[in-house]
Order: structure tokens, then sequence, then C-alpha cells
């Protein structure tokens, strides 16, 4: 069973980030295709993986399958495992663009866009996080606060 990129990177937030029915929903879509809490969150988890293993993932696809694809005799192992720690789209090898374009039946192009959508989203992600570890400061914050001053008065009013 054949999932979209864009319906499994969805499901990997939810798996990542909800709560309740939210997360469930992300772990059922997953089960179905045989993977575990674990092996979603090792996946799609940074620091473990790039860009190249989140985009072989969502097409089904390895970095062992494109270096023994009879298509791609140059491509070594350890050229896709550089290419895979990479976390800027920009500095992979052209040679692993065209082995993945050539495994996967795509144009290089449409893999350097589709590596680009990925890096676009991660760093969205790690926007809203930013803001939300902000959000929740101010919170403790004020909550910290809150808990100090009724401490005061508990004291002025004994």
């Amino acid at each position: 069973m054949s999932k979209s990129s864009d319906e499994k990177m969805q499901m990997w937030l939810r798996v990542q980030f909800a709560t309740g029915a939210e997360k469930q929903k992300g772990l059922d879509f997953f089960a179905e295709l045989g993977m575990t809490e674990q092996d979603v969150l090792n996946t799609y988890g940074k620091p473990t993986k790039g860009y190249l293993d989140v985009y072989l993932f969502n097409h089904d696809s390895s970095r062992y399958q494109v270096a023994h694809d009879k298509n791609n005799p140059n491509m070594s192992e350890q050229t896709l495992y550089r290419a895979a720690n990479v976390t800027d789209f920009k500095y992979i090898n052209l040679r692993v663009v065209f082995a993945v374009a050539n495994t996967l039946g795509k144009t290089p192009g449409t893999v350097l866009d589709d590596l680009v959508k990925i890096e676009e989203s991660d760093r969205e992600l790690e926007r809203m996080l930013k803001e939300d570890e902000i959000k929740y400061a101010k919170e403790d914050k004020a909550t910290i606060k809150a808990i100090e001053e009724a401490a005061e008065n508990e004291k002025y009013s004994k």
C-alpha cells in the first residue's frame, strides 16, 4: 500500500506532536505500513535522518535500493550514506540526485524540488516549535510570578 509523501509527513507530525485521538490516527496510519511508533520517530526524527532518507522513505525506497540498482553501477552505499547525513539539500552530490531519480523513475529536477519541499517543511516545523517554546516559556514565567505573588500575599495575610 503506497501512501503519498504529503500524507506521510502530516501523519508523522501527528505522531510526533499530537496527543490522544489525533496521535492515534498517525500511529494507525503507520501501523498499516508495518511501522511502530519508534520506527516512525527513527525514520523521520532529526538528527538521525537527513532529507534524503525521508525522501526515499516517502517513495517506498531506501539507500540500499539506490546503491544496488543496475541503472546506477557507480553509486556506492558510502556515497549515499554521506548524502543521507546532509541537512542542507544544496550540498547533496548531483550523482546521488541522478541515481535516486533513475531508481525512482523520476527526473532529477523533480527529486530536487521534492527535497526542497522537505527542507522547507522542516524549517517551518522548527519555526513553529521555537514559537511554541517562547509561548510556553512566557506562560511558565507568568505562572511562576502568580505563584510567587500568591505566596507573598499569603505571607503578609498571616
